[in-house]
């Protein structure tokens, strides 16, 4: 027999599928928004330039430089997270 309360829980509950699809969504429209911009700033660096040997020297180094955020920030930020109050950092994080 089922408790008096389970039943309210359980028709409350997503599965989840419903509960990841959005942030499923969100996180691909993000990525693919990333992306996109980085190619069409590739390739608006590289329209005018003759050299095949410099269009790729200018590709890596694009590609070196959207990457290194990604690389740089996620260090520092959890230093300071251990380091300092998390409220109050993302507090900053977000008005700063």
């Amino acid at each position: 027999m089922a408790e008096a309360g389970s039943s309210d829980h359980a028709a409350h509950e997503q599965p989840l599928g419903k509960r990841l699809f959005p942030i499923a969504l969100t996180r691909t429209a993000g990525n693919f928004n990333d992306n996109a911009f980085k190619m069409v700033v590739t390739f608006v660096a590289v329209a005018n330039e003759e050299d095949p040997g410099r269009r790729n020297a200018i590709i890596a180094l694009g590609s070196m430089l959207f990457m290194l955020p990604y690389l740089v920030f996620p260090t520092v930020s959890g230093w300071v997270g251990d380091r300092f109050n998390k409220r109050k950092v993302l507090i900053a994080g977000k008005f700063g």
